[in-house]
């Protein structure tokens, strides 16, 4: 079986990533563990591939890790053998409270590190669990309003347990869910268009990535890919660029969806102008950090694919590039379209996810959220393994990582 793993983000009620939750195929049914996998082999897998092979740092970008422990690791004191300062450990909703998990949780948490439990379930034979835990996950999806709200009332003995509120999917859930004393929120309501932004918004570049533009533009030694390698590393800057070369004011006869053919045409004066236009312009940005990572993630994986196949992969870069601009700008994806004016080879697999493209980012996407399932089965039709897909997103998390901290 392939080695899979992808992480969700956890967000503080200001919108800051404060880490990641790790999911593996284990996972993918849902509420509770499979019980026809070997959970164990799942989490040992997991944490053998982030912790010791790819490096936490580099999976989690230094943020809290969130992974699943059955009651095996638990106990076997596995957990020891990791970081203390980036592990939180997660206890599976279908663990009992015995004396030996609570020994084992109570030993961990004397030694620095966080225990959550996962998926916990409002009924008294677990309540023993709350006495040695930091964090508690709620899942919004699994539990009626009610039932919260008299839950988190019954906790005032345990005041410095931190709620999770998981599987938030509106900001009605997100209203309610800060309502009643939550400080940590998880589910696809960080990544929906609707409540990213206001309409109209404008997605701002980084800082660094305009001057880092702008000095190059002045280089004698510059070069075209040079160039459109720095745009293509910023999301924002890629999506300016293809708005300013698609306008009315330069008049081409078709649309332009490849940054190299768009830095070519406006040429170094122009880059340079433009640059600076758009540093001087900036502000403060309204975009969600963690959508514009997975914008580079996706973009990679998509690059990655398409080469294993030998697709355009410059096409496939930009779908998965714009994939979430919609979620960035708040605005639907029609109007991010119209507004970059976008050939259909972009804008197609975009808004209606079809043809091959199409079927690409739909597998790209799958993965990225832990749906493992539909990742094979749409890898199987282009007969790429699950474990290709899993090299692909772990090499994009690795190039985002690298983008995103200005490494060469």
């Amino acid at each position: 079986m392939a080695n899979c793993i992808a992480r969700q983000p956890i967000k503080l009620a200001n919108g800051e990533t404060y880490g990641y939750e790790l999911l593996y195929r284990a996972d993918t049914t849902a509420v509770a563990f499979d019980e026809s996998f070997d959970g164990d082999k799942a989490s040992s897998n997991t944490i053998i591939t982030s912790f010791l092979e790819l490096g936490i740092t580099n999976v989690t970008d230094g943020k809290k890790a969130f992974v699943n422990f059955t009651e095996e690791l638990l106990t076997s004191g596995l957990a020891t053998l990791l970081p203390k300062e980036m592990l939180v450990i997660e206890v599976l909703e279908t663990i009992l409270p015995t004396k030996e998990v609570v020994t084992a949780c109570v030993n961990l948490r004397s030694l620095g590190y966080k225990i959550a439990l996962d998926d916990f379930i409002l009924e008294d034979e677990y309540r023993g669990l709350l006495n040695v835990a930091d964090i508690v996950k709620v899942d919004f999806m699994l539990t009626s309003r009610e039932d919260i709200h008299t839950f988190v009332n019954s906790l005032s003995d345990f005041k410095a347990l931190t709620l999770l509120a998981e599987k938030i999917e509106t900001k009605d859930d997100f209203n309610f869910a800060l309502s009643e004393g939550f400080e940590l929120f998880q589910g696809y309501y960080f990544s929906r268009p609707v409540i990213m932004a206001n309409k109209n918004t404008e997605i701002e570049p980084n800082k660094a990535n305009c001057l880092r533009l702008m000095n190059v533009t002045m280089s004698e030694e510059a070069t075209f890919d040079t160039l459109a390698d720095i745009i293509q590393q910023d999301a924002a800057l890629t999506y300016k660029l293809l708005r300013v070369i698609n306008s009315a004011y330069y008049g081409l006869s078709h649309k332009i969806s490849n940054v190299k053919q768009a830095v070519g045409l406006l040429g170094f004066k122009e880059l340079r102008k433009w640059s600076m236009l758009t540093m001087m312009a900036q502000a403060q940005g309204n975009g969600d950090p963690e959508l514009i990572k997975m914008s580079l993630i996706r973009a990679h994986m998509m690059e990655l694919t398409a080469k294993k196949l030998k697709l355009n992969h410059d096409d496939s870069f930009m779908v998965g590039m714009m994939s979430l601009m919609d979620a960035v700008m708040g605005i639907e994806m029609s109007e991010v379209i119209e507004r970059a004016n976008l050939a259909e080879a972009i804008s197609i697999p975009l808004l209606e996810r079809s043809g091959v493209t199409g079927e690409l980012l739909e597998m790209t996407i799958a993965y990225t959220i832990g749906d493992f399932d539909k990742a094979d089965d749409i890898a199987d039709d282009y007969k790429l393994t699950l474990d290709d897909v899993s090299d692909f997103y772990l090499s994009a998390i690795d190039w985002e990582s690298k983008v995103s901290n200005g490494a060469d």
